[in-house]
């Protein structure tokens, strides 16, 4: 077994286990687009897919903190990259367990392509 693709299942069963403690299971909602604007009715759809995973929300250490994050609104995102099959964008969303949106600020770093980490925001 190749080094990556065990450091992504050794990341993936982490999150399972973190989740376990937690009971943090989220919708990741991927937006892929847009309907054509149809001028009868004056409105476009957003065309988006879903999937409920676990995500381990975390709040910003002070010396990752710059311009970009506000810390009364904002957190971290961790996510397994084996447990998400989309690749996230900045117009994703995720709606937690108890309802709350946060929106897809940025994507701050993939180690070792095993884990996403979003910076996300309170909608």
């Amino acid at each position: 077994m190749p080094f990556k693709t065990l450091v992504k299942d050794l990341v993936s069963e982490a999150i399972v286990i973190i989740d376990d403690l937690t009971d943090k299971t989220a919708t990741y909602i991927s937006v892929t687009g847009t309907t054509p604007y149809d001028p009868i009715t004056d409105t476009q759809t957003e065309v988006s897919s879903s999937q409920v995973l676990p995500i381990v929300f975390s709040r910003f250490k002070m010396e990752e903190v710059d311009e970009s994050v506000i810390v009364q609104t904002d957190m971290k995102a961790l996510i397994s990259v084996k447990d998400l099959t989309a690749t996230p964008e900045i117009s994703d969303r995720i709606t937690d367990s108890a309802g709350v949106i946060w929106n897809v600020q940025k994507k701050m770093g993939v180690p070792g392509d095993s884990l996403w980490i979003l910076h996300i925001r309170k909608a």
